[in-house]
This record gives C-alpha cells, structure tokens and sequence, in this order.
C-alpha cells in the first residue's frame, strides 16, 4: 500500500505544480471593460428601470433608425459602421440588457416578451409616437421580426440581416447543421478552455459578472479552435474571417437564450407574435454562409408578404464589418426607398 500512498502523493504535487505553474503563466493584464452600470461617463439611457449604453447619431427630426445588435449578448460595436446613414437618419444604437456595455439583469429578464418591451421603451425614448425603421442582425434581426408582429404600426420598415432563426422548423435545420452551436473536442478546446478558465481567475472587477464574461468571450472569438460550430459562418469556413470586434459579452444573456427551448425542442415563446407585418421587409445575407445564409433565408421569408432579399458577395456573417461599405449601402438604398413611400 505505500507504493500506491506514493504515488498519489506524487500525483497530488504534480497537479499543485501545475495549478500554479497555470495560475502563474496566465497573469497579466486581462482586462473586462465597465457597464453603465459602473462608469458614469458612458453613453446611457433607462428603460424600464434598466440602465442601458445607447447612444444616437444625426438630426432627431429624421426619420429614425433603431440598430439591434447579435447574440443574445453581444454589442453594437460591430455594426457601427452603419453610423454612416446618420447624413440621412437618426440612427440608434443601444446594447440589449445584459449585453455589452449595458446593466447585467438576472437570467429571467432575458427573454422574447422581456427584450421586445425594452425595444419599445427605447423607441418611445428616441422616437416618440413616431414610427421606426429597424436595422437587425443575427439575433437582432430575430428582435426586429418579433418586434415588427407584436408592434407592426411602430415600425415603417425593417432590415433582417441573417435572422438565426424564426420558427420551430427553422431553430431544428439550424441546429441539425451547427451540431447544436457545440464545438467538437479537441486538444485543441481543451487547452483553450483551461487556459481562458486561468486567465479569468485573474480578472479583477469591474462587477460580479465579469469573470465569466471574459471567459466566455475568449472561448467564442478564438480562431484557432477546431471544429468551431461558428465556422460555417464565414468565408472558407474560417474564423479568421470574421469581424468580430466587441466591448464586451454578457455571458448570462447568451446562455439564457437556451432557456427558450423546451425538453422537445420547441420554442416557449415563438419568436414572431401573432400580429401579421405588411410592411417592407429586406433581407440580407452573406455569400459565404453555409448554415444560415441565402438559401436559409429564402425560406424564412415566407414570413413577411412583401420581403426581398439581398445577397452581400465576399462576405461572411459578420457582414457589416467585413464589407463595410457594400452593406451600409444596401440599407441606405433600402431605409430611403422606403421612407419616401412611407410620406
């Protein structure tokens, strides 16, 4: 038995050796920006008694633009680039309760009926009782539908940027072609997800969420994991082609979005609501996009009477920010054609 007493001693020093030679090679600077909730200077507004990083560019009395960012969770930072419409528009850009730089919230005030209420509250902020044009994409652009059949009068006009999904057969195909939005284990995860979880234990402040916010967003952004179920999004089912800058991930919101999916696979609550939009609806998609791109899109179209489609060459799902200007040009085409109708 002392042999075997042994060993585990020696097993029990090798791995104390390598939790801090882990802990040790791991310091430095990891560094998780600030919420509204913490830093007075940002940029913010309150709804529903939710502090929230929103900013608006161009002259108020123009016809409004609300931009909804991906997720849940991300930040509008990668769509900033649409701040170019502001010479025609007064363009919103706020980031959703528990997401970038807004407020963390508990996991039960992110859901469909919690984030389309916010939307109202940050329409009637910025634009009063007039309507809106909405500009979403990829989570976002599911805000937008949901909002749009639930507030159809609200809204003049809407972009749909790679929906993710807008009903039940749509969640299943995309889920049947991302392996569930799971990453396939590898040497490769496994030493990224140790060696993310070290950082994070050297994350200091600025709140309690942040930790699990950096560690999530190493996890998400890294290029180099294989079998990324991200992969599919982008040109040459690379992740180095993609554009994702961000401030910062709320970790809570992304993982609440799964809390919508019943033990059968159904959504709790659909994402479109029972009011009918007649509205002009434009889709967008990306060519390079294997799992939701233009022949995924084409289906969900049936949802809106009136939607066309539009398809961005040479890009991936991050479009606004890897062909910048080819996007923001489509929806200034489209934004313009369909206020002037609306006259």
């Amino acid at each position: 038995m002392r042999w075997f007493l042994r060993v585990l001693i020696a097993l029990g020093l090798l791995i104390i050796v390598a939790v801090v030679g882990l802990y040790m090679g791991t310091s430095g600077s990891h560094v998780v920006l600030d919420t509204v909730a913490t830093d007075p200077k940002l940029p913010a507004i309150e709804v529903d008694g939710v502090r929230l990083h929103a900013e608006a560019f161009g002259d108020p009395s123009r016809p409004v633009v609300i931009v909804l960012h991906g997720g849940p969770g991300n930040d509008y930072r990668m769509l900033e680039s649409l701040q170019a419409l502001a010479d025609d528009f007064y363009v919103v850009f706020y980031d959703q309760r528990g997401a970038g730089l807004s407020a963390r919230v508990p996991g039960a005030q992110l859901t469909v009926d919690g984030y389309v209420g916010e939307l109202e509250g940050v329409r009637r902020h910025f634009a009063g009782d007039r309507a809106v044009h909405l500009v979403g994409h990829s989570w976002g652009a599911m805000l937008a539908a949901a909002y749009l059949t639930r507030h159809p009068s609200q809204v003049t006009s809407a972009v749909l940027a790679e929906p993710g999904f807008l009903d039940d057969a749509a969640m299943r195909a995309f889920m049947a072609a991302s392996n569930g939005m799971r990453p396939e284990l590898s040497s490769a995860l496994i030493r990224q997800v140790v060696v993310s979880a070290f950082e994070a234990l050297h994350v200091d402040g600025p709140d309690a969420d942040a930790r699990m916010d950096y560690f999530t967003m190493r996890l998400m952004s890294d290029p180099d994991i294989e079998g990324n179920p991200m992969a599919g999004y982008f040109c040459h089912r690379s992740m180095r082609n993609a554009s994702l800058k961000m401030w910062r991930l709320g970790s809570t919101a992304m993982f609440s979005a799964q809390e919508n999916v019943d033990a059968d696979g159904h959504l709790k609550t659909p994402i479109l609501g029972g009011q009918p939009y007649a509205g002009p609806v434009l889709f967008v998609a990306s060519e390079c996009n294997t799992l939701i791109g233009e022949p995924f899109q084409r289906v969900q179209m049936k949802h809106f009477p009136t939607a066309r489609i539009e398809v961005v060459e040479g890009a991936g799902h991050t479009m606004f920010g890897e062909r910048p200007e080819v996007t923001t040009a489509l929806v200034r085409r489209f934004l313009t054609e369909t206020s002037t109708t609306a006259r």
